[in-house]
């Protein structure tokens, strides 16, 4: 008899314990659809966004505006975009006086951010242009789940 429900007790154990791991996978998307990803594995403080110095907070908001209101046109368009970013870029880098772990989550995002933006320059395609313009604005959507 003990056997049996040793037996018994096992079996409950297995059929809770998959039920449970089933519940979670089932949960798991819909609990995931709509939240930014982190691909660049930036942490957060206390589930705060890292404060930009505002110097520094006020040309990212210059070039993610143009990125952001972007819509297209014509290979000039696309190639005086590609120039106001690098002009920028170079002035933020130039000007960076942040310190401490902010600096170096915000290198996280800026130093993938700037291989983009280089590789975009780069582009002679109209449709490696679209390309890299839709990944630029998915990178200032990242940008601002994790800084302000």
């Amino acid at each position: 008899m003990t056997l049996l429900k040793y037996t018994f007790a096992t079996f409950l154990i297995i059929a809770f314990t998959s039920c449970e791991n089933n519940a979670s996978n089932e949960k798991k998307p819909t609990e995931q659809a709509g939240v930014i990803t982190n691909p660049h594995e930036i942490l957060l403080l206390n589930n705060q966004k890292w404060k930009i110095a505002p110097e520094m907070m006020s040309i990212i908001q210059v070039f993610a505006t143009d990125i952001q209101e972007f819509n297209g046109g014509t290979e000039e368009d696309y190639k005086a975009l590609s120039k106001r970013l690098t002009k920028k870029l170079n002035e933020l880098t130039s000007n960076c006086t942040m310190k401490g772990q902010a600096h170096d989550e915000l290198h996280k995002w800026l130093l993938p951010f700037l291989d983009l933006s280089r590789s975009f320059a780069k582009d002679t395609e109209l449709s490696q242009m679209e390309s890299s313009v839709k990944t630029l604005k998915e990178e200032i959507v990242v940008f601002s789940e994790f800084f302000e």
